[in-house]
């Protein structure tokens, strides 16, 4: 992992602040919610009564569904801005096989006038294989990271800031790594991660139709891009290409970029609200603010270095209508994934609809419970063929859904969380889930086997009382 300095920095449009910006349950004048967070985990686990590990019982992986049924809260953190947390994702975009001619971040200036070089866009043989989260499959028992795997590494996004945290090398803390603050007069609307060689590197669509690019490891902002003429709402990095990003606008056009030469390869004229990418990036799904569901080929790069027409432009008439939308208050799409064959599509009224992307029939629909009219970003899991979903509530509770049934595995609440959940996900291992909701905190639940909380138990009941 490379070290981050605390130097302030030079980017145009960031810069870094002191790190104690953003605080954890620690501080003395929270002691009253780590009280609450004690409490509630004693509570939760009072009504499990198979707390006994035989000690002749040999080590057994758990199932998910006891992973998620030991989920305990373990960790508060406030962001000192006050403003809603409008989404947080971990990196779980991998490069791999990057070739050592790819170039630096400080040899790229977005802003350089275009050779005849630079009109060139990958080909076939310059994909690389990448991770995303919909990709990952968690293999029980394997929990072995290579020197590139960042996957402990969050990022969430308010207003004005963007925080980068370290969710997995400090102990039982969320700690924060990086802190960027937004241009004065732009707000943040929509991040995600993207490949990059030896660097943790993402992407932000701004309120003004900007999109930035920025490097962890250099603490600084990498390229600008003009992208749009109204709110970039939202953007999904290329599965398979590096340097190639998906960014949705309010001005009625969703664009395939790549950042690196400052080039629009693919503009869709269609009003999309959310998008996301198929594993293999052949294809991106689009849901919009009437209910709409809509694949989209994209076009062969070969084709495209040998015509060099950029960008290529697409119409309603070049897509494929999975589900024309019921066009109505509530029916929003305000998150959708692209899963093995289907397509996992949810509204702001909290409805979730499964479809079938050949035959394009609805496969299963559930509903969030208590949602009211609220947006919350979800996060899936393929784990043993199964797909897991966690996604928030408007009145602060978490769900974890089996997707093919539509069953409730696990719900998360507390009492002090009682404000709109705006985004949920998983970490890579599914041991961890980290919700944010409107009102700038962060809640980190962990799993915490049986045994483990029964010690716990039994030495708190061992302290004597008059200590405290």
């Amino acid at each position: 992992m490379n070290t981050i300095s605390i130097e302030e920095n030079t980017a145009p449009a960031f810069k870094k602040q002191k790190l104690e910006t953003v605080y954890s349950i620690d501080d003395s004048d929270n002691s009253d919610i780590e009280k609450d967070v004690q409490e509630n985990r004693t509570a939760e686990n009072d009504e499990k009564t198979d707390f006994e590990v035989p000690e002749t019982q040999t080590h057994k992986e758990p199932t998910m569904e006891e992973i998620f049924d030991n989920f305990n809260l373990k960790r508060i953190v406030r962001e000192n801005h006050g403003d809603p947390i409008k989404q947080i994702c971990f990196n779980f975009v991998k490069p791999q096989n990057v070739k050592e001619s790819e170039p630096k971040h400080e040899e790229m200036d977005c802003d350089e006038e275009k050779s005849e070089e630079s009109d060139s866009v990958p080909t076939k043989t310059e994909s690389f294989i990448v991770q995303t989260d919909i990709e990952f499959v968690y293999n029980q028992g394997q929990t072995h990271k290579d020197h590139e795997d960042s996957s402990n590494i969050i990022l969430a996004i308010s207003n004005q800031q963007v925080n980068v945290y370290d969710n997995e090398h400090c102990g039982d803390h969320l700690d924060i790594m990086s802190h960027f603050s937004a241009a004065q007069n732009d707000i943040l609307l929509s991040a995600c991660w993207v490949p990059a060689k030896s660097d943790s590197v993402f992407v932000t669509g701004y309120e003004s139709g900007k999109t930035g690019i920025f490097s962890v490891a250099y603490s600084k902002e990498i390229c600008t891009i003009e992208a749009h003429n109204d709110k970039v709402i939202d953007v999904q990095p290329h599965p398979t290409i590096p340097k190639l990003f998906l960014s949705v606008s309010l001005d009625g056009t969703t664009k395939l970029w790549d950042y690196e030469k400052n080039l629009c390869l693919c503009r869709f004229d269609y009003g999309a609200s959310v998008s996301s990418f198929s594993k293999d990036g052949k294809y991106i799904a689009t849901g919009s603010k009437n209910g709409e569901v809509r694949m989209w080929e994209i076009p062969d790069f070969v084709d495209f270095e040998e015509s060099r027409n950029y960008p290529k432009i697409y119409t309603v008439e070049d897509s494929n209508l999975i589900h024309s939308g019921k066009k109505h208050y509530g029916s929003k799409n305000d998150c959708i994934r692209v899963l093995n064959g289907t397509i996992l599509v949810k509204n702001i009224g909290g409805r979730f609809e499964l479809f079938d992307i050949q035959s394009k029939d609805l496969i299963k629909s559930f509903n969030v419970p208590d949602n009211g009219e609220s947006s919350c970003k979800f996060d899936v899991r393929q784990v043993n063929d199964e797909n897991y979903v966690c996604v928030g509530n408007s009145s602060g509770s978490v769900y974890i859904f089996e997707v093919k049934t539509g069953r409730v595995v696990r719900k998360l609440s507390h009492k002090r969380s009682v404000r709109p959940v705006t985004s949920c996900v998983f970490s890579k291992s599914c041991r961890n889930l980290i919700y944010s909701n409107d009102s700038s905190f962060l809640w980190r639940y962990d799993y915490i086997d049986a045994k483990m909380m029964k010690k716990w138990e039994s030495l708190s009941n061992s302290e004597d009382p008059k200590e405290h």
